[in-house]
């Protein structure tokens, strides 16, 4: 029953997120009707993996010390160029520092990523206990410098997660924003996010060279170079292609506000609602990375017009505080400038009492979690317009609305999207750029039709001659 219920909401329920509503069913019945004493069986949550891998705590402790020694070193700030490979030990203790020093300049991990790299280390390592190797062997973080355990590990990763994918599991319907197949040759994207951070781990423990190369090697060969937007944000940006879609989220921030004209003493769910306006605001006219976005600091990273007086804001972000290491130097315009000031001034006082500088700020006064506001964001316009976006896209927005009324101007697209290199951004809109040459090619076919004037009479009959017809 439970199952013929969840494939009832795949065909027929409008909600958006159908397995948390078949969730709550199954635990509502476990918790009222399936009780202790009761004949009714308990219902079992039917999206868990059928095979866990190790945890954490199952490894040996002296697994787990080590690798937070690591995580700590990742996010340890440092003033020198540290070199990435193992110094010649043949020179003296002199030479090896200058040498070690001589390499660029390492730059420091937010906690959030290198958590990530210790839990990839920790997965890699359950995949190679699922396939044989003995929970002992795993005494220190060093025993996945293997290159021979790493592509052992690996492929079953991406084995088991295939397989898992193509079984025929409950309550895996086909997405509309997820490309219909995948070639079963291409590496998994959390198959290479596992073979990279067994690479930063390779760059802090130091192996031989021989090693670092082997595992430098496997990396590089799981990394697939793609050309252009994903199918899922092609699908979802597409929902801007037409011009009533683009003008409703373009004057959305404005509308939100006048909802608030007349108010003098806001809730924490109109302030919030604000809040929301205002993020999708930034992110129109300066498409930022979602971390930076959440890290907006109203004393470092604004210059305002002495006295709140009207004018724009400007915006200065330090290179060291960008994914790329690239100041960010931009403006507001004056409508947008207004909305801020007035979100800082009325609104934003409510959603913390705690004093803080953050522009964006949580309830505690601290900064955002990535998550949060991505989620905050997102619910926002799809509950306003019916949209199904998320802050990244606002990048892609900003730079296909450049490249469709100046396709010749790349270069102003890349320094929108603070781009290091032009090559980047022309391989992340090649679509946009092979549709340019479509639209330019129907364009000539329509002027070769208006050029020919009435269609040409047909000279010739091919038509099959009927029997009896005279010759």
């Amino acid at each position: 029953m439970f199952g013929r219920y969840h494939k009832f909401l795949g065909e027929q329920s409008i909600q958006h997120n159908l397995r948390e509503r078949w969730h709550r069913a199954r635990r509502a019945w476990n918790d009222a009707v399936a009780i202790e004493g009761s004949s009714y069986p308990r219902i079992a949550n039917q999206f868990e993996r059928g095979e866990k891998l190790t945890s954490m705590a199952e490894f040996p402790a002296s697994f787990a010390a080590q690798l937070q020694r690591y995580r700590e070193a990742l996010t340890k700030p440092t003033i020198f160029r540290w070199q990435t490979a193992s110094p010649n030990p043949a020179m003296g203790r002199r030479g090896r520092l200058a040498e070690r020093l001589s390499g660029r300049q390492r730059k420091p991990l937010s906690p959030v990523t290198a958590d990530g790299y210790s839990r990839n280390l920790v997965l890699l390592a359950g995949y190679l206990v699922k396939d044989g190797v003995p929970l002992e062997h795993f005494t220190s973080p060093t025993s996945l410098l293997d290159p021979d355990l790493l592509v052992r590990g690996l492929e079953r990763m991406q084995t088991d997660i295939l397989a898992e994918r193509a079984g025929h599991r409950l309550g895996t319907p086909a997405r509309g924003d997820e490309p219909a197949h995948r070639d079963p040759n291409e590496p998994l994207p959390i198959v290479t996010a596992v073979a990279y951070s067994v690479l930063s781990l390779a760059k802090y423990l130091k192996p031989d060279a021989e090693t670092f190369a082997a595992i430098k090697s496997i990396a590089s060969n799981t990394r697939v170079r793609r050309k252009g937007m994903t199918a899922k944000n092609k699908a979802r940006l597409s929902q801007l292609a037409n011009p009533g879609a683009k003008a409703l989220l373009l004057n959305l921030p404005a509308q939100v506000f006048a909802r608030y004209a007349d108010v003098t003493k806001p809730t924490f769910k109109q302030a919030r609602e604000v809040q929301d306006a205002c993020v999708l605001a930034v992110l129109l006219e300066l498409p930022l990375r979602i971390t930076n976005v959440i890290y907006l600091d109203l004393e470092r990273h604004f210059h305002r017009p002495v006295g709140n007086a009207p004018g724009k804001w400007l915006v200065s972000i330090p290179g060291h505080e960008v994914k790329n290491d690239m100041d960010i130097d931009g403006e507001f315009t004056e409508e947008t400038s207004r909305l801020l000031g007035c979100y800082v001034k009325l609104f934003r006082p409510v959603l913390s009492a705690q004093p803080s500088s953050t522009l964006f700020v949580s309830k505690t006064g601290q900064v955002k979690r990535r998550t949060t506001l991505s989620t905050q964001f997102c619910n926002f316009i799809r509950r306003e317009t019916g949209l199904q976006l998320n802050p990244h896209l606002m990048r892609h927005f900003a730079a296909n609305n450049w490249l469709d009324a100046h396709p010749d101007d790349p270069e102003t697209a890349r320094r929108l999207l603070n781009h290091r290199s032009i090559n980047t951004t022309l391989n992340s809109y090649v679509a946009n750029r092979q549709r340019r040459s479509f639209q330019q090619y129907h364009d000539l076919l329509d002027g070769i039709k208006l050029a020919s004037g009435e269609a040409p009479k047909r000279t010739f009959d091919f038509g099959r001659r009927r029997r009896g017809d005279a010759k």
